[in-house]
């Protein structure tokens, strides 16, 4: 039997290993609480961890941001498109958020040289490239200012069919923006100095309206007297000349001017179908002669534009009705008339006539040898 002093011993080992258990445990978290963050939780790399504080700006955060690229349009004859007075687009790129001024500024500099190639030309060019001083839009007007040099660098442009190209690309290249209706040109902030250099009345004078006290009610619509205006360039239409033989001015061979209108852009074909008119009785008793007439009208085809070359094709018919043009001074005098009327133009340099396409044929007629 057991007795109770026997088991003292036993209880203090006990007690003792019990202290142990706790103070072991104690150790553990002790260990746990330096390398945690007391929570138990397991340890985590700072680097993994994220952050609410501000980041490292990325250096490409600071660049300039790109500009923004706007394609344009502007405007040139292309004579083996069209007629004079008739315009067509090309493109351009621009940087430029004022895309009025960057139309105008690149229609200055004239085309390219592979434009030139496809047949696109201009009264602007290198010459010219820098000459624009300003652009600005009021009202759905663009107000466009040049250098005054630019009267004295393209003095051709102020002929009559000269003036309705370069009108012709500067309206179509200003205009191709929806909040512009209108443009008004001047050279060196001189609107009249513009319009003086192009023959033409200031669009501020077309629009000023009549004194309606100085004019008598019964002579209010009197139109106006010749040269007091430029309807032809508003309605569409140009003032050209066609060449006649006058016998009371000159010789056989010698040809002389007389104004007709004709409907834009075909100025070239317009001018030639008036002389195969012929002259007016009016002009006739003035001494005019030709061997065009009413019975020649309307005996042109066609006239195409190459290169500065007028391909001029007549009805076959044209050398029976006037069978006597075909001898020596009568072919002298029918070619003064036409060369004379066809290369009035600054945009031809040379013409080339035929029937149906025929040139040999046209030539043969004139007993002349065709041009090489």
């Amino acid at each position: 039997m057991t007795t109770s002093a026997q088991l003292r011993p036993v209880k203090r080992r006990r007690r003792r290993g019990a202290a142990m258990t706790v103070l072991l445990a104690a150790l553990v978290l002790g260990l746990v609480g330096c390398n945690g963050d007391g929570d138990g939780a397991a340890d985590t790399d700072p680097a993994d961890q994220p952050s609410d504080g501000p980041t490292d700006p990325d250096p490409g955060d600071d660049a300039a941001p790109e500009p923004t690229s706007h394609v344009i349009q502007v405007f040139y004859t292309n004579l083996e498109r069209g007629a004079e007075g008739e315009v067509h687009p090309v493109e351009r790129t621009t940087t430029d958020d004022d895309l009025p001024t960057a139309a105008v500024r690149e229609l200055l500099v004239g085309p390219t040289v592979e434009e030139r190639e496809q047949g696109y030309s201009s009264w602007f060019s290198q010459d010219t490239a820098g000459m624009l001083r300003s652009v600005r839009v009021e009202d759905g007007v663009a107000q466009v200012d040049f250098d005054g040099e630019l009267a004295t660098t393209i003095p051709g442009a102020s002929t009559s069919a000269g003036s309705l190209v370069l009108l012709a690309e500067l309206d179509a290249t200003t205009r191709q923006f929806p909040d512009i209706t209108d443009s008004i040109y001047s050279l060196a902030g001189d609107v009249g100095a513009f319009y003086e250099w192009l023959q033409l009345v200031p669009p501020d004078e077309e629009a000023t309206p009549p004194d309606e006290e100085a004019t008598p009610p019964d002579e209010e619509a009197t139109p106006p007297d010749d040269g007091a205006a430029d309807p032809e360039v508003e309605s569409g239409t140009a003032t050209v000349e066609v060449f006649f033989t006058n016998l009371d001015r000159g010789g056989e061979t010698e040809v002389f001017g007389v104004e007709r209108d004709v409907d834009l852009p075909r100025v070239l074909s317009g001018s030639l179908q008036s002389l195969l008119e012929g002259p007016t009785a009016a002009e006739r008793e003035q001494g005019y002669w030709s061997w065009f007439s009413e019975e020649t009208a309307g005996m042109l085809l066609s006239v195409r534009l190459d290169s500065g070359v007028a391909e001029v094709s007549f009805d076959p018919a044209l050398r029976t009705v006037i069978p006597n043009a075909s001898t020596s001074a009568g072919s002298t005098m029918l070619l003064s008339a036409l060369n004379a009327t066809t290369l009035q133009f600054s945009t031809v340099d040379d013409v080339v006539y035929s029937f149906d396409g025929d040139v040999d044929a046209f030539y043969e007629w004139l007993q002349l040898g065709p041009p090489t």
